[in-house]
């Protein structure tokens, strides 16, 4: 939600331009600001290689999905 009223989700959306311009690169950082300010600090550590706020949410994503699977792998066996 503060992704799509900063206006920044589109930055998670699109693919990094080839030669992305000034204001593409300023809209990104404050993309990756706005999660890097959103989130937990354990959780900083998945984040610290990404160049992009694409990158970012795609591995806040990887490592969620996988959370959420093995707890419902978890809740079915009990």
């Amino acid at each position: 939600m503060l992704l799509i009223r900063e206006n920044a989700w589109k930055y998670i959306e699109d693919a990094r331009p080839s030669n992305p311009s000034t204001e593409w690169k300023e809209g990104d950082l404050k993309a990756q600001s706005t999660i890097s300010l959103s989130i937990d600090d354990n959780q900083i550590i998945h984040m610290c290689k990404c160049k992009s706020s694409k990158e970012m949410w795609e591995e806040l994503q990887k490592v969620h999905e996988r959370a959420n699977l093995s707890t419902k792998l978890f809740l079915l066996r009990k």
